[in-house]
């Protein structure tokens, strides 16, 4: 859904509540690198609905988790990714499915200092 052409989805969601964020994955593979058409064209769109984007400095939520918080729900074999690291170039490795686990194992001060921590406190 992460398009140029998801106007129409958005604005369904726009009639359900005037308060909507959007939180999208940069997918960069490095520091300031120009977001994909399809994430800059998703961002144009939300702009035009009304509704807040805030695309991530680094390359996914993933890249956020803590070693700490990945280790508790996965194993001490885990660890923490890279700010631009694949999840899937990573031994071992973890799906994406269970990403909501090892957040719930995190507090908001695990993010302060980064734009994740920033777009949260402004919800």
């Amino acid at each position: 859904m992460i398009s140029g052409s998801s106007e129409g989805e958005l604005e369904e969601i726009r009639r359900i509540s005037d308060n909507v964020s959007a939180l999208i994955d940069s997918e960069r593979t490095v520091a300031g690198a120009a977001l994909m058409k399809d994430r800059a064209d998703f961002q144009q769109v939300c702009k035009k609905a009304g509704i807040d984007c805030h695309v991530l400095d680094r390359r996914a939520t993933e890249n956020y988790l803590t070693e700490a918080a990945i280790r508790k729900v996965k194993g001490p074999n885990y660890r923490s990714l890279q700010p631009f690291e694949k999840l899937k170039d990573v031994t071992p490795s973890w799906g994406k499915n269970e990403n909501w686990r090892i957040a719930r194992e995190m507090n908001i001060d695990d993010f302060i200092g980064t734009d994740l921590g920033l777009f949260l406190k402004s919800l």
